[in-house]
């Protein structure tokens, strides 16, 4: 049973990782121009704020889709972990390599997940929230959420059967952890302002 749990969660954890990865390497490599341009709409408030950059957002999906890349490799070489097989990013894999529908699912969640954290960005200017504060619950899910709509619009048949209700079930329940370890380790770095 123990082992179960375990394969269970590192599955989930190899699913959702190119998805994990963006928003560190985003602010790890963000700075530059914002997306919004400094844009401020008609209540007062930013766009999005300064913490939104495009070197952040092109380096975040850019790590995401190596990550992604070298899980594939791994899995093609027979790599595994106690035992365990992790799952490919495509269906049918290609004979010499990463295929064109794996790119696709690997850039669906490195781009969804920093899309969504865009999004929550935009909410949370509008509701009078400035770039930094902290949004329980919002903060920790918003990327989850973008990168499953995104993956479910361009590769629903991998998500159908990849991700099941445990799956979900893990990553909801282990991404508040990572991410407050992860934002902790980013403050103690410097990398980020605030720990959350």
């Amino acid at each position: 049973m123990i082992y179960d749990i375990l394969a269970s969660t590192l599955i989930a954890m190899w699913i959702i990782l190119p998805a994990y990865i963006t928003n560190p390497a985003a602010a790890l490599f963000g700075g530059g121009k914002t997306v919004d341009r400094g844009l401020v709409l008609s209540d007062g408030r930013r766009l999005l704020g300064d913490g939104k950059t495009y070197s952040g957002l092109l380096s975040g999906i850019l790590t995401g889709l190596l990550t992604g890349i070298i899980q594939t490799y791994l899995v093609m070489s027979g790599w595994e972990l106690f035992g365990i097989k992790f799952p490919l990013f495509e269906l049918v894999p290609t004979e010499n390599g990463i295929g064109f529908k794996a790119i696709v699912t690997i850039l669906s969640l490195s781009a969804g997940a920093l899309l969504g954290d865009i999004a929550m960005s935009f909410i949370k200017r509008r509701i009078g929230m400035e770039s930094g504060d902290s949004f329980p619950i919002a903060d920790q899910y918003d990327f989850i959420v973008g990168a499953f709509l995104l993956v479910s619009l361009t590769s629903w048949d991998w998500v159908v059967n990849t991700i099941t209700i445990e799956t979900i079930i893990i990553i909801l329940i282990m991404t508040p952890i990572l991410h407050i370890v992860a934002n902790i380790i980013a403050y103690l770095t410097k990398v980020k302002k605030v720990p959350w």
